[in-house]
């Protein structure tokens, strides 16, 4: 029987691309892997079981925990049936928004010996929750017993606490009905037109991924212009112009972390809107929504900015 001991800390990497898979929080893993022990003489093969947890602290770096259990596939005079933990440091290369290398070095605790122990480990996102893993172990045993183990494993990660947020939009406020005077007498009396309020108008601008900056960047240039259309006719009829800002983020990637990225989008609108020259006191609401799920990730990254009067 023999039992390794696996804590695994991701160390921080440089992004391919500028690409960032945003894979962040607690996660159970699980998987099967075959076993090859090398001998002086003769080599001895294995299957393997495993399962563990996992918390990434960022997308970078996180820590984790397995426990597995291999049996020799050949009953020959090798005895490579064993129990174990297994332990790495291990640096993670987002490749895109969906997949990443983890390349680790560690060690391993075995029938009270202690031996190094490397990885080299490609994930790839299946869901907001879930992702699918294959990887290369080596294990190098001590001097003394003379034998490496070299192992191939495909596994299984599962997100916990990983839930959509649902935006809840308020319904638009009724247009008032227009006021007629009565007729005093049977004779037909001209009636002033009578201004009725613009119904809420949404003027959304888009970022990119994991980004305060927008898509286009000229984007707020059109919306300053529309919102300066809006504001006259609103204050040429006396009323208030309302603004209001909120910001989203799309769903990959831990929730807390998504809520203030979309704080932050909002924030950058109003500062962008006040540079252009639209008065402080007109912007009344700027929120962070936090995650919305979209047909496509990309259409959930963006700021809403909502125009009424008052």
């Amino acid at each position: 029987m023999r039992a390794y001991l696996f804590i695994a800390l991701m160390s921080s990497s440089y992004c391919l691309q500028a690409v960032e898979s945003e894979k962040q929080g607690l996660f159970f893993t699980a998987g099967i892997e075959g076993a090859v022990t090398e001998l002086e003489n003769e080599n001895s093969e294995a299957f393997g079981l495993e399962a563990g947890l996992s918390y990434y602290f960022n997308q970078y770096v996180g820590a984790s925990l397995s426990y597995g259990e291999d049996f020799n596939l050949f009953k020959n005079d090798v005895d490579n049936d064993f129990q174990r933990i297994d332990g790495l440091v291990i640096g993670r290369l987002p490749l895109s928004e969906y997949a990443g290398i983890n390349l680790g070095i560690g060690g391993t605790y075995a029938e009270d010996d202690f031996s190094p122990l490397g990885q080299l480990m490609i994930d790839y996102k299946l869901s907001p929750n879930s992702y699918i893993t294959a990887g290369y172990k080596f294990y190098v045993e001590p001097a003394d017993k003379d034998e490496n183990i070299t192992a191939f494993n495909i596994g299984f990660q599962y997100q916990f606490n990983k839930t959509p947020v649902t935006t809840v939009v308020a319904a638009p406020t009724p247009k008032p009905e227009p006021i007629v005077e009565p007729l005093k007498e049977p004779v037909i009396v001209p009636v002033p037109p009578v201004y009725v309020a613009k119904e809420p108008v949404d003027l959304t601008i888009y970022f990119d991924f994991d980004s305060i900056t927008t898509t286009p960047k000229s984007a707020i240039e059109s919306v300053v212009m529309s919102l300066s259309d809006l504001i006259a006719d609103t204050l040429k009829a006396k009323k208030t112009p309302m603004i209001e800002i909120y910001g989203y983020a799309d769903p990959v990637g831990q929730e807390s972390y998504n809520f203030q990225l979309s704080l932050k989008r909002a924030h950058t609108i109003e500062q962008q809107l006040l540079a252009q020259g639209i008065p402080a006191n007109y912007i009344n609401v700027v929120k962070g929504k936090g995650e919305l799920i979209s047909s496509e990730n990309a259409l959930s990254r963006k700021a809403v900015i909502t125009y009424q009067e008052h």
